[in-house]
């Protein structure tokens, strides 16, 4: 696999990007994923392949259900209070 891109600038509290875009604050890996593939339907999330959520390298990332992501987390021992500013 490719090295991730991490999001140089905000992130949310779980270390996901931030970018502002027509006054909508929005997820950066998920806008990057649209802008390398089109539209994504409401119904769907951005996975990230890599396991790192700062990452925007859209080689590194897929569409997916939330279900999904959801055994993702599950399958890597992964939860929202793991990532801290120190594994960043």
């Amino acid at each position: 696999m490719s090295d991730c891109i991490p999001w140089p600038k905000a992130r949310n509290n779980y270390g996901y990007g931030l970018i502002s875009r027509h006054g909508k604050t929005q997820l950066a890996h998920r806008w990057y994923y649209q802008l390398a593939n089109g539209p994504i339907s409401n119904t769907r999330v951005v996975r990230h392949r890599c396991d790192n959520p700062p990452c925007v390298n859209v080689l590194h990332l897929e569409l997916g259900t939330h279900k999904q992501n959801m055994r993702d987390r599950s399958e890597r021992g992964r939860t929202f209070n793991q990532y801290t500013k120190e594994n960043r």
